[in-house]
Formats: structure tokens, sequence, C-alpha cells
């Protein structure tokens, strides 16, 4: 048996553990609470769509500068978003030949890259580069057409996924090869051989690691970046198996780990070690995983092709435990078209068309909350600290985020404790049970 499969084989049980759904914990009547964001009448917080939709259809999401979003819509062009105050302003940018964003990426400039495409005639309309320090009314954009500062310059082939490495170096997955470009004028070409042919070589998806790593997909076909040259990994072969697929999403979670997303399930890479999960072990329904994100604890997030919600995996009190959130626990659509998480930690998705959602809380069943009490939670390592402004006795009751009652006490203006590393959720009641809170804390 080779080192490789050892490897994989020391390390599968565990995450196997951490991802089954046989390990999915749940409090009846949960419910995940939401802030939606629509273009409705009385809401007025998302754009409409110009083809008479509600709102626009989300295809990509991408956090800022600012935590200024930017959605890539199917339509209706680019969109930074943003709120201020409470309310919220959006910037449309539709001026295209299709107005379908599916790739945005942007440098600490700041500039952006976005990529356009029309569906009805099944045509690439190029990258672009958009000045987005300010919102104008006449957007200052321009195609980038050549790989130079002008014509004399090769063509720069269709670009198929865009990544920033650090703020000031752009990543390119094309039709033939990898693209680096500066933003501005420096531009150098990577292919798998590092020979000047490389117009057979289709990138579909980059990603790169925190140390300037980077990984390419091709099909089925992972490329590592080792000094000047390109290591392989066909998940067709062994160890991974995963056969007669090709893959979706290639992104960087915790620890620098690539996680490859197929159609048969997920390629977890680290280093010369592959663990794969299949979707039997995963999906909810007979779906597959279509995109993830990691939150600030570094546990996944994942939304699902063919109405499958989000599922995501917490640590409760030492406990991993899945969730599943759909139309039947929480106010989301069971349809998610993107996710993506802000400068703060905060989960968003995106929608065809219900508009935007901002991830709040989440409140197992059995809590009610009631009106609102004037209360503050501090937390520091391994420790949490609870006060309230009112001179009066509080009922306080902590629980992990599945549901389980771990503490319950009533204190009068400040109570203290110690909690192992992970989720929880506190209810603060008043005595006459006139007035309650409830709060989602993290401890780590």
């Amino acid at each position: 048996m080779s080192e490789q499969m050892r490897s994989v084989k020391q390390w599968l049980p565990l995450f196997l553990i951490l991802l089954s759904i046989g390990q999915w914990q749940s409090a009846q009547a949960q419910y995940f609470d939401f802030e939606q964001f629509s273009g409705k009448a009385s809401d007025k917080a998302f754009p409409p769509s110009l083809y008479g939709n509600e709102n626009a259809t989300i295809k990509t999401m991408y956090f800022g500068k600012g935590d200024t979003l930017w959605i890539g819509t199917y339509k209706d062009g680019l969109l930074k978003w943003w709120q201020e105050d409470g309310t919220s302003f959006w910037w449309q940018i539709n001026e295209l030949e299709g107005n379908e964003v599916y790739h945005f990426a942007e440098l600490e400039a700041p500039v952006s890259f976005f990529t356009d495409y029309n569906s009805f005639t099944k045509s690439y309309g190029g990258l672009y580069r958009l000045n987005s320090r300010y919102v104008m009314k006449v957007p200052k954009l321009e195609p980038v057409a050549v790989m130079g500062p002008d014509s004399s310059y090769p063509f720069l082939p269709r670009v198929n996924g865009i990544h920033t490495q650090g703020d000031s170096l752009v990543l390119l997955a094309t039709d033939s090869g990898l693209v680096m470009f500066d933003g501005y004028g420096k531009w150098r070409r990577r292919n798998k051989g590092n020979i000047t042919n490389i117009t057979e070589w289709k990138i579909e998806h980059v990603t790169s690691t925190s140390t300037g790593g980077i990984y390419l997909s091709s099909g089925n076909n992972i490329y590592r970046k080792i000094g000047n040259n390109w290591q392989h990994f066909d998940l067709g072969e062994a160890p991974a198996k995963l056969k007669n697929t090709s893959i979706k999403r290639l992104r960087t979670g915790p620890n620098d780990t690539i996680w490859a997303i197929t159609g048969k399930g997920i390629a977890k890479i680290h280093g010369d070690t592959i663990i794969v999960l299949p979707n039997d072990k995963i999906k909810p329904i007979l779906n597959e995983v279509k995109d993830v994100v990691f939150d600030n604890s570094g546990y996944p997030w994942m939304i699902f092709e063919l109405n499958g919600g989000l599922r995501y995996l917490s640590n409760e009190n030492g406990e991993m435990v899945w969730h599943q959130v759909n139309s039947t626990n929480s106010p989301l659509p069971d349809e998610l078209s993107a996710i993506a998480k802000d400068g703060a930690g905060h989960i968003w998705l995106g929608t065809d068309n219900s508009g935007l959602f901002k991830f709040l809380s989440y409140t197992p069943g059995g809590i009610v909350p009631t009106a609102e009490l004037p209360i503050k939670i501090s937390q520091s390592y391994h420790a949490v600290a609870i006060s309230c402004t009112e001179s009066q006795t509080i009922e306080l009751a902590i629980y992990t985020i599945s549901g389980k009652q771990i503490i319950n006490t009533h204190f009068s203006g400040y109570f203290a404790t110690e909690l192992p590393a992970g989720t929880y959720l506190v209810k603060a009641e008043s005595s006459d049970g006139s007035a309650s809170k409830v709060r989602k804390f993290v401890i780590y």
C-alpha cells in the first residue's frame, strides 16, 4: 500500500465522521433567522430585475473593501450593493452585450475585473476592468482584449475563472493556460509544460493558498504549482476514484486545504493527501453540492443543486453537528444560487428570484423570543459574561446550538461562567416573563 493511500485511510474515518449525515442532530421546531433584502414594493432593499421579475437573479457574490457586496447577475449585469444607516443602495452596470456576470474579483487599488456572457447567443463577451473606487453615473469601464498595453500583444483567451492572490495579482483561468496579471501592465502566462505553445491547455478554475500556492482545474484534473513545474492529480484515478465527472468549483478552505467540488462528491486536498467525501455521505436529498464557504471557526457552509437548501457544520460543546436549513425551518427558499462570507464572518445567500439573505441566528426548539431585554453579552477566551442594565432578577438559560440546555440559573446585574469552545445560545428572561433576549455567541 502506498504512503499516500495509508494517509488517506488514516484520515478518512475522521473526515467522514465530521461530514456524515448520520451525525446531524436537530431540535423540534428549530428555526433559522435571516434578514432578507428584496425588491418588493414594501421592502425596496434590493434591485428588481429589468426583465419584470421582483428581484435580479444572483449568480455570484464577492465581498470587496468595506464589506461592499459585488453581485453578478443573469441578464441584469453587475451590481455594487451596500448599506448606510440601515438603508440599502446599489449601483448597476448593465451596458454589456449579454449582461450575465459569473466571475468577479477586486484588487486593492481598487480596480475590479469581471466577465460578460450571453446565454441567448451562447457567446462570451470578454473580460472587463472597472474603476470601482467611486460610484459614477457613467462607469469607468474598459474591455481587456490583449495581454499587453496595445494591440500588438497577444489576444487574451476566453476567461473561465478569476481569483485574486493577495491584493495585487489577478489569476485568470483561460482557454489556453493560466494568465497572471497585476491589473495594469504586467502579464505572465503559465502552462503545464512551461513552453510557448499553450493553446491546448484549457483551465476552468483557479484558486491559491496563503503561502502563494496555485491550484488549477481542467475537467477532472487538478494541477498544483511547485516551483516552475505542475504536479498533476487525476481525480478519476486512485485514491480519489471520482470517475466520469468534472470539477465544478475549486475553493480554498481552512489551513490551506483545497476543496474540489465535483458531480460525484468533494475531494479535499492537503499537501499530498487526498480525502474524498462522496455525495451519498453529505447530500440531504438526491442532489449535488453547488458551492461552499467557511465561517470564522473554519466550518463549511454548503449550498446544493436541485432545491437542496443550505447545510452547515458547527461545534456544539465539543460535538460536531450538521444543520439542514430550507423553507421548512427558515424564510430561505429551497433554491439557492450563491453563497459568500463578509468581513465580519456573516454568511450571505443569493437566490434566483427572492433577493438576498443574511444569516442572523438559530433558535432551537422550545426557545421563543419575546420583548427585548437590555442585556450585554461579552466573550473572552473560554468564558462568557452577561450583564443587565435594569435592576431586576433575570432567569438565564444557556444552550448548545442543537438545543441541549447546559446552564439554568438566575442573576441580578452580572453573571459570568467558563465554557468549552463551541457555539451557544443564551436566553435571558425577566422574572415576570415580560421581556427576554435570545442571542447566539461563539467561544473560541
